[in-house]
């Protein structure tokens, strides 16, 4: 639904200026809805628990509509990684992603995993109070805990913001680092080199 609502407003403001692209933002608009109900359906009529490699898709897929660039692990190769943790990644993942998307204001992402850790960064504004006190990140932290894990919200790490600054010239970027430990272990996630762009 947040794609097909950037799609909606990208072909809104086209619509004078481009009309051929926008018939095609178009054309995507009812293509993604028609996935998007036959998935619901999907969901409903099997409780379909959520798979983590779709979830990164689903997740570069968004990214790359909001013109967000982004880094990703490899979509197959990360399910073998994340194991057990698939279910509750993926909904941590889609989560910080669809934030990112509708608050951040960031032109970079990374997402970094092992087998018992998740980690997404972004290179925006930081998380304004009223969504850190919203109930998408009140759920997120609620799941993770009762899995088991650690959730952590906090600014992104002031190297990473050295090495992935905001392009369009903010002053006061913080970032964010959402991450999820399922052992002892909330050391940042060093990345692993194997991505999916």
């Amino acid at each position: 639904l947040t794609v097909i609502t950037l799609k909606a407003d990208l072909a809104r403001k086209l619509l004078h200026a481009d009309p051929d692209r926008a018939d095609a933002e178009l054309e995507a608009i009812a293509q993604l809805s028609r996935s998007s109900l036959a998935e619901v359906r999907s969901t409903v009529t099997r409780l379909r628990i959520p798979d983590f490699s779709g979830e990164i898709q689903a997740s570069a897929r968004a990214l790359q509509t909001a013109s967000i660039a982004a880094k990703l692990p490899d979509a197959e190769r990360a399910l073998s990684v994340v194991g057990v943790n698939s279910s509750l990644f993926s909904w941590v993942l889609r989560e910080a992603v669809t934030n990112i998307v509708r608050h951040s204001q960031a032109g970079f992402c990374e997402v970094r995993l092992s087998n018992t850790g998740l980690e997404v960064l972004d290179n925006g504004a930081g998380i304004p109070a009223e969504y850190a006190a919203g109930s998408g990140i009140k759920g997120m932290k609620s799941r993770v805990e009762s899995a088991g894990g650690t959730l952590i919200i906090e600014d992104a790490p002031v190297h990473w913001l050295r090495a992935h600054p905001a392009g369009y010239g903010a002053v006061d970027i913080r970032g964010t680092r959402v991450r999820v430990s399922m052992d002892v272990n909330t050391a940042e996630i060093e990345p692993s080199g194997d991505t999916d762009d």
